[in-house]
C-alpha cells in the first residue's frame, strides 16, 4: 500500500460521528414525515401572546433585579479599567 492510500483510509469520513447521525436523522424525519391534518384553533393564539408577555415580562423583571450591576458594569468601562477606583490615583 502506498502512503498516499493509507493517508486515505486513516482519514476521517466527512460526516463521521454524532454530527452525521444527528443529520441522518433529520433527513430521515423529513423524508418520512405525513401530513398532520392539523388545526390550530383561536385559543391557540391567545396561548402564543400570553407567552410572547410572559417573555416580555420575565426579561423586565429580570432587568430590573440586575439593573445596578449592569450600570456600575457599564460606567466601570466607560470611566477606564474598572479596577481601579478614584482614591487609587
Amino acid at each position: 500500500m502506498t502512503a498516499r492510500c493509507r493517508r486515505r483510509l486513516s482519514a476521517r469520513p466527512p460526516l463521521g460521528g454524532l454530527c452525521g447521525a444527528v443529520l441522518l436523522a433529520l433527513a430521515a424525519v423529513a423524508l418520512l414525515a405525513r401530513p398532520a391534518g392539523a388545526y390550530l384553533d383561536p385559543g391557540t393564539g391567545s396561548y402564543l401572546l400570553q407567552m410572547l408577555a410572559a417573555v416580555v415580562l420575565g426579561a423586565g423583571v429580570a432587568l430590573k433585579i440586575y439593573w445596578r450591576k449592569i450600570t456600575a458594569f457599564i460606567s466601570s468601562r466607560r470611566n477606564g479599567r474598572g479596577d481601579k477606583s478614584q482614591n487609587d490615583v
